[in-house]
């Protein structure tokens, strides 16, 4: 039996026990539910996991396919290769650029870059090199071979990339074909090109201009113009580059670019406009400003064009002048012819008063210095002869030096300048117009007389001149007269001096450039030559050389008095001018003619073939050329030629000048010439040389 304390206390550890055993089921309870709420908890994040893995894997499918779709759509190519230039991937958009059916294709057909596609190897290093230096690459352009051996323009944006299974960066990028665009900016390079030849082609100025009216282009016209070239005026006011005023009011011309933007339409400059270069050169212009449309016909800009017409202009004035000075030439030769008839009664009756009145008597110096004043008329009326007359010369043989002499003093008079002259006593002769010749004298001392606006003398000079062979002279070897005008003026520049022959070009504000010219010309026209030596502060040289006659020019003898009663035959004088007849038949007379008057042609024609049917018909038949409403000398003459070959015919007229008058021998059928006015000696020296007595 157990003691009552041990089972008291035996009950006691029992009941603890069980106090034990009853927490702990509570406490198992608890972790079960705990442990089930647990797993509940477990459950619903698998699931949820599992669903956002599903998802997640969808969404990455998804995107794939997208990546997928983009990389296989793509119109660029897009690839990745290795930097040794072998294709890692590529989509078919690269395989079909380079001509190949697909990526797998072009993949296993290439294995270096460089040498398989590129035309270049070197672009490909270029482009290396760019990519290790920068990491990227944007437009980069290079030309590949397709497979078919066809090459295209590729242009290429790429970049280095490092892949976790690769120890090298690869490179990934994107291609696309540009060729056409090449092609199209090849054409536009091209047209541009041919546009800016066609710019600096044309004669023609252009500028063209932006809405703001700032130059960005100009042709070579343009530049040689306003003294701005293309790089100095883009950018530039069109108003600093293209200055222009009114050549009368001397005031700013309204910019055209300003106007054409107001107004949108083509203009034109008014005339008169006057375009002022950078250095300050002036040119007459004409122009016509347009506005540049888009195809929306919106204003992008103003295109200038313009001419330079100051040689234009020049040569309207000129024809005018000439246009002009041919109205007044007629009018002077019409002049002079009249006053030549005039003059002729007036001196053919003063010397046929002289030879009739005695030395000693008083009338005899009145009348001698009538024939003075009349010989001074005569002048002026050869003054007036030769401005109305131009073309070829009409020459003759003479001495120069009575033809420099008058011309000289004749544009002296009046000046502050004078002159002095040397020639040798032997002077050779020469053949020449001494209308022309004397103009050219004239315009040579009036540019001297110009060129010393303060007074000087003019120092002429003549001599015979030999010109041997290898002369450097223009001019063939032979015998020639020398006649060298000087001046003690400023001197022309010798920039200048070889321009100074050329039309219209002057030194002086007033001149017209024609003078010099027309000098040249004239000179030419003689076969001789002109030259011009200067040194600036002493004077300006011309030397003349003409051709010289083989013979020294015989002194003229002066028929003397005591002519009278020494001629026989009759002499036929025809002349619509009753006082020149009857000046005429009373000098004939005078010498012993007898002597018949006509009005005109038909009438000395009448008379002549009259005459040829008695014993005495005509020995001569003095004719004047120009008949005012009746048949004139050169008419009559051919059918009085028809009527007696053998006859004498004398040509007068008051154009002394007149080509007639110099060929009248050898075209004409004239036996020979005398000029109006004329004196008894010079018609009695005429009609014998004629008749050969």
């Amino acid at each position: 039996m157990s003691h009552p304390d041990e089972t008291g206390q035996f009950r006691k550890k029992i009941s603890i026990l069980q106090q034990k055993v009853s927490l702990l089921e509570t406490m198992v309870e608890d972790r079960t539910r705990e442990a089930y709420l647990y797993q509940v908890e477990l459950e619903r994040y698998q699931t949820q996991l599992e669903e956002l893995i599903e998802a997640r894997t969808l969404s990455l499918q998804q995107a794939e396919a997208r990546y997928r779709g983009l990389f296989e759509n793509a119109i660029e190519g897009i690839y990745q290769t290795s930097p040794t230039g072998k294709i890692l991937t590529c989509n078919p958009a690269f395989a079909r650029m380079l001509g190949y059916d697909s990526p797998s294709a072009i993949i296993n057909k290439v294995d270096d870059l460089a040498h398989d596609l590129y035309v270049n190897p070197a672009d490909r290093d270029r482009l290396l090199r760019i990519l290790h230096n920068k990491g990227k690459v944007h437009g980069f352009v290079a030309r590949l071979r397709r497979q078919d051996g066809s090459v295209i323009w590729v242009e290429s944006h790429c970049r280095l990339i490092q892949t976790a299974d690769s120890a090298e960066p690869l490179i990934e990028g994107m291609s696309i074909n540009i060729s056409r665009r090449k092609e199209a900016e090849e054409t536009l390079t091209t047209e541009k090109e041919r546009l800016a030849v066609t710019l600096q082609s044309i004669g023609d100025g252009v500028i063209c201009t932006d809405t703001e009216g700032r130059v960005t282009l100009l042709n070579l016209v343009t530049e040689n113009l306003t003294g701005w070239n293309d790089d100095e005026a883009r950018g530039l006011p069109l108003t600093e580059v293209f200055q222009i005023i009114n050549e009368q009011t001397r005031q700013p011309v309204e910019n055209p670019v300003i106007r054409v933007l107001r107004e949108g339409m083509t203009i034109g400059l008014a005339n008169h406009t006057i375009l002022i270069s950078r250095s300050g050169q002036e040119y007459a212009i004409a122009d016509s400003a347009a506005p540049i449309r888009c195809h929306t016909g919106e204003i992008l800009g103003v295109v200038l064009v313009f001419r330079d017409v100051t040689n234009q202009q020049r040569l309207e004035a000129e024809i005018q002048k000439i246009e002009k000075l041919e109205s007044v030439g007629v009018l002077a030769g019409g002049i002079a012819h009249d006053f030549n008839n005039i003059l002729t009664a007036v001196m053919g009756n003063l010397s046929l008063a002289l030879r009739l009145t005695d030395h000693d008597d008083q009338r005899h110096d009145l009348l001698a210095n009538a024939g003075k004043a009349a010989r001074r008329a005569i002048k002026l009326t050869r003054q007036l002869l030769t401005f109305a007359k131009g073309g070829e010369p009409v020459r003759e043989v003479a001495a120069i030096d009575e033809v420099i002499r008058e011309s000289a003093e004749f544009i002296l008079h009046g000046s502050n300048c004078s002159y002095s002259f040397e020639y040798p006593d032997d002077l050779w002769s020469a053949r020449f117009d001494r209308g022309q010749i004397s103009q050219v004298i004239q315009n040579l001392v009036l540019n001297a007389i110009q060129a010393m606006p303060a007074g000087g003398t003019i120092k002429i000079r003549c001599a015979n001149q030999e010109i041997e062979p290898g002369s450097a002279l223009p001019l063939p070897t032979g015998r020639y007269l020398s006649i060298s005008l000087r001046d003690n003026g400023p001197g022309i520049p010798l920039e200048q001096i070889g321009k100074i022959f050329d039309p219209y070009f002057t030194t002086k504000e007033a001149g017209n450039g024609l003078g010099l010219a027309i000098t040249h010309a004239i000179i030419k026209k003689h076969e001789g030559h002109i030259e011009a030596a200067s040194t600036l502060g002493a004077g300006v040289t011309f030397t003349i050389f003409l051709p010289a006659n083989q013979d020294t020019l015989e002194t003229k003898t002066t028929a003397q008095p005591g002519l009278e009663g020494h001629a026989s035959g009759r002499i036929l004088v025809m002349d619509n001018e009753e006082a020149v007849r009857k000046t005429c038949a009373s000098i004939l007379a005078y010498l012993g003619y007898q002597v018949e008057e006509a009005a005109d042609g038909r009438e000395a024609i009448a008379l002549y073939q009259a005459a040829l049917k008695t014993a005495t018909p005509f020995a001569a038949v003095i004719m004047d050329l120009t008949i005012p409403g009746g048949m004139g000398g050169i008419e009559a003459a051919l059918e009085l030629r028809q009527a007696d070959p053998t006859a004498i015919l004398l040509a007068s007229s008051g154009y002394s000048h007149d080509q007639v008058m110099a060929n009248c021998h050898h075209t004409y059928g004239f036996n020979g010439a005398i000029g109006k006015p004329y004196q008894v000696n010079e018609l009695a020296s005429a009609l014998r040389l004629a008749l050969g007595r």
